[in-house]
């Protein structure tokens, strides 16, 4: 099959000198715009836990789409870290943030003509922005997520950043003993990149995109310092060239099957709270009848099948 830019002719024939220049100025020549152009939403910053390591898969990512034949682009967009302002009045952004995501997206693949993307994140409310941005821009996506953390062991137990916050607002802080087991857990609760690792929302939503069959079966849970993790990365790339050339789109993934799914999956894991928002925005924004009652119903039949911090 076609895809839309070759479809419509966008980068071929007189009307289309313009567009040429533009892109020959960054570097393309006449080869690289006759390929799926794929765009690359990487989400990367110093800022932020789950997203400070994306470079790297960005990097991978980028060989997986030249490796099929397509042409990347990558760009940024904003991801912050909704850990930072608890307590501030900041965290007001926490959801707000979801939708001026899901609108650089749209605009970006929108004006520079892209034909399919690959939609980099790790964390709460970052994941569900580029995938509402993908799903406006109406263009085959994939997710890749970059995995969570490793666990912190302290004790010979696992010990994540929920119980630093019990013991900051629950310990003497007066107390020698309360501020060095304090420091001992700031210095060692978050080793080292990827989502906090407990089933919080960037978890929640990391794994809710491979069950919604937005990401690459078993990718969602590997480390983000796993080297499985830069090969799903390489695979990823490869795999969005084939959905343009098919012209799969979200629309055609994010089924009331799927999104049920989703729901189940959310159950099963004691997932966060918050996925009930993101998955009702999904639904709406592809046309899917999905609602509180749909929750409530399938609450009554699924079990909870993990044991995972905080629920386990």
């Amino acid at each position: 099959m076609t895809y839309r830019s070759k479809e419509l002719g966008l980068f071929s024939g007189k009307g289309s000198s313009s567009r040429r220049a533009i892109y020959k100025g960054c570097g393309y020549d006449d080869g690289d715009l006759s390929k799926p152009l794929i765009g690359i939403v990487n989400t990367a910053n110093d800022a932020g836990l789950g997203h400070v390591h994306l470079d790297r898969l960005a990097a991978r990512v980028r060989a997986g789409i030249l490796q099929a034949g397509g042409t990347p682009f990558e760009f940024g967009t904003i991801a912050t870290c909704g850990a930072v302002p608890i307590g501030m009045p900041h965290f007001r952004y926490e959801l707000v943030i979801r939708d001026v995501i899901a609108s650089s997206v749209e605009i970006m693949t929108g004006v520079q003509l892209l034909d399919g993307l690959v939609l980099l994140a790790s964390c709460d409310s970052i994941i569900p922005g580029v995938l509402m941005g993908g799903i406006r821009a109406d263009v085959p996506c994939i997710v890749l997520t970059g995995g969570p953390q490793e666990v912190c062991k302290s004790g010979g137990r696992s010990v994540v950043m929920s119980e630093l916050d019990q013991l900051v607002f629950g310990a003497d802080y007066a107390s020698d003993e309360a501020r060095e087991k304090i420091r001992y857990l700031e210095d060692h609760v978050c080793p080292g990149p990827g989502a906090c690792s407990l089933m919080g929302t960037a978890n929640t939503m990391q794994i809710l995109m491979e069950g919604l069959g937005m990401a690459l079966p078993g990718s969602s849970t590997v480390p983000a310092v796993y080297a499985e993790k830069e090969r799903f990365a390489t695979q990823t790339g490869r795999r969005i060239v084939e959905l343009v050339k098919e012209g799969v789109k979200p629309k055609d993934i994010l089924t009331r099957e799927a999104l049920l799914n989703g729901v189940i999956l959310t159950m099963a894991l004691a997932g966060s709270t918050n996925a009930v928002l993101h998955l009702l925005s999904f639904a709406r924004e592809v046309g899917v009848e999905l609602t509180l009652d749909d929750f409530d119903k399938l609450s009554e039949t699924i079990p909870v099948i993990s044991r995972v911090i905080p629920t386990g």
